[in-house]
């Protein structure tokens, strides 16, 4: 089912598309976090500006022609906004590389955030988690 934001008649990214487009970006960062350190600060790094990289869009985001919007203007996500929206995504990447108990306390973390994070996607009228909501963001889908 196709919604569209109200105020503005854009097409909204479906919760599948913006699951699908983390996945694809996913795959490769638990590759890289499993370098000590380095691997978790360059991933915090990535999830925290990814939707900067492109005008609002991530690598994922690219592939599947979705894109982050400010809520208000309509003008592509900052990496200020980017950072904002996408924080407590980044903290359990971060996590790891916390001497002895990081692996446990990044995977506690990342499950509670993801859980709080897909009930909101899924239940939210405009499709927003609440990294979105702070940051005053949503996703649409890009024509073509």
């Amino acid at each position: 089912m196709t919604e569209t934001n109200e105020s503005e008649g854009r097409t909204l990214a479906s919760p599948l598309e913006r699951v699908f487009g983390y996945l694809l970006e996913l795959f490769p960062l638990i590759l890289i976090v499993l370098v000590p350190v380095a691997g978790g600060i360059l991933t915090t790094l990535y999830i925290l500006f990814r939707d900067g990289i492109f005008p609002g869009q991530s690598i994922g985001k690219r592939i599947l022609k979705t894109q982050v919007i400010n809520a208000k203007t309509g003008l592509p996500a900052t990496y200020r906004e980017s950072a904002i929206r996408n924080l407590p995504l980044a903290i359990n990447f971060f996590l790891p590389i916390v001497p002895l108990f990081g692996h446990i306390l990044g995977g506690v973390t990342g499950v509670v955030v993801f859980t709080v994070e897909a009930v909101a996607l899924f239940t939210d009228k405009e499709r927003r988690r609440w990294g979105d909501k702070v940051a005053g963001t949503i996703v649409i889908k890009l024509p073509g």
